[in-house]
């Protein structure tokens, strides 16, 4: 491989645009390329736009070209589409080093003279600037780019909008296969830096949000799932080589929706890389509501990450033992059962007077709203509350 002498760096935002694609400005659609037209058309995540600034400055901070080569990767991964051409990442990387190269005009050696009075290409010159040399020079060695890959079929009609928490066409995933480690070679474990979601909360600050939650209509995404039926929430923790910062195995629950569990496993190990390790999966009415509705009672033990896959922000996570998370959500699942909301996803009367009697400091309130025991005749008898609101409504 050629040394290269790179004389200069990018010093702005501005600059680095003009240089691997002016639209990086407000680039509210995807750049990758399709049979049809130079670019896709297909709008990205507002999650995955508002990360492209922070890439861009993360480039100019690195700089030199290989430092910033893992830095194009995830520019690349963000102007993307995630449905069509996350397949032309590799190909995007070597298009901007390109690009970076003729614009800072690094040369070979000056061993060997020829390279010196060559003049760069016409299809970089728009790259180009004049920029002041400087005296500091650095010996660099360039990353090959990845073999292109074979793009993603175009025929399907194209996504009205990307979101994170989507669902996504089967036969536009790859299958995710299992990495299989090299015999006598151990597998190097993947560590994973958690944080607090948020700041903690009192038990009467968790129980406020979640009557408000209760007592609220639903939003768009929840009337439409609720229009659709009914849904799941899962619980899977990450494979055993994953550990914690600090040495420790992974003891991190992630707890979501979906309406097709085996297909969101397979979107979350194609997404980041792992095979999740699913310890439940319980049907759910209401089950977009509910989720958040569980979220919020475990507000305290969540936590969130930056996948260093993906790079994404994933925010469901929990520090939680198995047994409790189970526990919780098999409670509000079977609540859901009773159909405690209107047509509008409001709370029925019923349920709005119960809401009364609650001790809104007890952390343990909700256990007694949605069940409680009474003993009749010496023996405990779970009281179905979908009796009480019969007779109620009589």
């Amino acid at each position: 491989m050629d040394l290269l002498v790179q004389a200069r760096w990018v010093q702005s935002t501005s600059e680095l645009r003009s240089c691997l694609d002016p639209k990086l400005d407000n680039c509210t659609q995807c750049r990758g390329h399709s049979k049809n037209k130079p670019t896709c058309g297909n709008p990205i995540s507002r999650a995955s736009r508002s990360q492209i600034a922070h890439v861009l400055q993360d480039i100019i901070k690195s700089g030199s070209i290989l430092s910033a080569a893992k830095h194009l990767q995830q520019l690349a991964s963000l102007v993307l589409c995630k449905r069509w051409h996350q397949t032309q990442v590799a190909e995007k990387v070597a298009e901007w080093t390109t690009c970076l190269r003729s614009f800072l005009e690094v040369k070979p050696s000056p061993t060997k003279k020829k390279a010196d009075t060559e003049k760069p290409s016409s299809a970089t010159t728009s790259c180009l600037s004049k920029q002041p040399e400087r005296r500091a020079i650095r010996i660099l060695k360039i990353p090959q780019p990845i073999t292109k890959t074979e793009e993603a079929s175009g025929s399907a009609k194209p996504i009205k909008e990307e979101h994170d928490e989507k669902d996504v066409r089967l036969d536009s995933l790859a299958a995710y296969k299992k990495p299989i480690p090299h015999s006598g070679a151990e597998t190097k474990p993947r560590i994973h830096y958690f944080e607090p979601y948020q700041r903690p909360k009192t038990a009467g600050r968790i129980n406020n949000d979640i009557v408000e939650k209760l007592t609220a209509p639903f939003n768009v995404r929840e009337r439409k799932a609720a229009d659709k039926g009914d849904g799941y929430i899962y619980g899977y923790k990450l494979p055993r080589d994953h550990h914690e910062r600090g040495g420790g195995s992974c003891r991190m629950i992630k707890i979501g929706y979906t309406n097709n569990p085996q297909r969101r496993m397979r979107e979350w190990g194609v997404q980041c890389s792992y095979e999740p390790q699913v310890n439940f999966t319980i049907r759910s009415a209401y089950y977009v509501k509910i989720e958040e509705i569980i979220h919020l009672q475990l507000h305290n033990e969540r936590r969130k990450e930056r996948c260093s896959v993906c790079y994404r922000q994933h925010h469901e996570f929990f520090e939680i033992d198995t047994s409790r998370a189970e526990a919780v959500v098999r409670m509000w699942t079977r609540w859901a059962q009773l159909q405690p909301f209107d047509d509008d996803g409001r709370l029925s009367k019923y349920w709005s007077l119960k809401l009364a009697d609650l001790d809104m400091e007890d952390p343990d309130c909700w256990e007694r709203f949605l069940c409680e025991k009474v003993k009749q005749g010496g023996k405990s008898f779970l009281i179905k509350r979908r009796v009480e609101a019969l007779r109620f409504a009589c």
